[in-house]
């Protein structure tokens, strides 16, 4: 069996985010309008805990349809940047 060096935390297999990527700083991105720059921060900080992150994120700034607003249009241009 492997040895697993003592450092290793099995929630870093789950966290999302780099060290110096946020959630707010990708809001910031699609805010300011750099939605090539949101993408690749999206990827960075990991695409799988993005979306409930996000979500979670923007129900603590703002109400609910701000929160849909943004998520509406975050998704929306992830997707149309990334499957062209």
């Amino acid at each position: 069996m492997p040895k697993i060096p003592s450092e290793f935390n099995i929630l870093t297999l789950f966290k999302g985010g780099g060290d110096d990527m946020d959630i707010e700083t990708i809001h910031e991105s699609l805010v300011n309008g750099k939605r090539q720059q949101m993408v690749d921060q999206i990827k960075e900080y990991g695409l799988y805990d993005f979306w409930c992150d996000y979500e979670n994120y923007l129900m603590e700034i703002g109400d609910e349809q701000n929160t849909l607003r943004f998520f509406t249009d975050a998704t929306i241009s992830y997707f149309m940047l990334t499957e062209r």
